[in-house]
């Protein structure tokens, strides 16, 4: 499962954010996904970065507006979609002529 949050409103970060981190299945989980932060203050890009390492956390990534992290991860979804169908279906949706490639 991935995570979008958008933190652009953040004044302050709240006195229990490490204890947080350090329970979130968004950050530690086996299956977790893209954590995708916007709008994030450079002291907050610098926390969070921290705390992804200490927390082994390699999916984070930070963007400026929502636009450009929801691109993101349709492009992530997608490349999840293909991945993830068997061989003759990824063959027909990556076809570069936008068509079937399966013959009749």
């Amino acid at each position: 499962m991935h995570t979008f949050i958008n933190i652009s409103e953040l004044r302050k970060i709240p006195p229990a954010s490490l204890t947080m981190v350090r329970r979130s299945p968004t950050l530690n989980h086996p299956r977790r996904g893209q954590l995708v932060l916007v709008g994030a203050s450079a002291f907050a890009e610098a926390l969070v970065d921290v705390l992804a390492r200490v927390t082994r956390a390699s999916k984070v990534r930070f963007f400026k507006t929502d636009d450009e992290g929801m691109a993101y991860l349709r492009r992530v979804i997608a490349d999840e979609t293909v991945q993830t169908l068997p061989p003759k279906m990824a063959d027909v949706s990556t076809s570069p002529s936008g068509g079937s490639s399966i013959a009749s």
